[in-house]
């Protein structure tokens, strides 16, 4: 099947957060689109996320990382940064900075720059459970946490057979 560009964009900026975010925490769900209803009609969103099971509590840092690694493996994507993809990272700064707050300019920068050089090696690292997320989304839309976790340990595995 083929997609548009920007929906593979999104399918790999959502794998990439939640690949990191499971290393941390469990997830809910994840998807690259979603139904709303407004004034009795549906209408769909394409837009990704991710959901923490409910009450699932992250440090900062655990945090930050997932937050940088949607706007990093979009970046390595096979097509990548979209249009959209200065949006989607600032939006996910703004997060950042709130947590950040209390260091100055330069020490978040440096703070950052190595928090990123640390999930730009895990997804490398763990690239082809991104592959396989990314695909999983295009194919279904939505992912239960278990879903993620059960594509992602697959491929892992075989990468332990290999």
């Amino acid at each position: 099947m083929r997609y548009r560009r920007q929906e593979v964009r999104t399918a790999y900026h959502e794998a990439g957060h939640a690949l990191i975010a499971l290393h941390s925490i469990h997830l809910s769900s994840i998807g690259i689109e979603r139904k709303i209803k407004r004034g009795g009609q549906t209408f769909t969103q394409k837009k990704g996320w991710i959901q923490p099971v409910r009450g699932s509590k992250v440090s900062v840092e655990e945090n930050i990382l997932i937050e940088l690694a949607g706007p990093t493996a979009e970046r390595l994507c096979p097509y990548g940064p979209g249009r959209d993809f200065h949006q989607a990272s600032m939006a996910d700064m703004q997060k950042i900075e709130k947590a950040l707050k209390d260091l100055t300019a330069s020490e978040r920068g440096d703070y950052l720059d190595e928090c990123r050089n640390r999930v730009e090696h895990m997804l490398k690292h763990h690239w082809p459970e991104v592959v396989a997320l990314a695909n999983a989304l295009l194919e279904r839309k939505r992912l239960t946490g278990r879903q993620a976790e059960k594509i992602a340990g697959e491929v892992q595995g075989k990468k332990k057979e290999g």
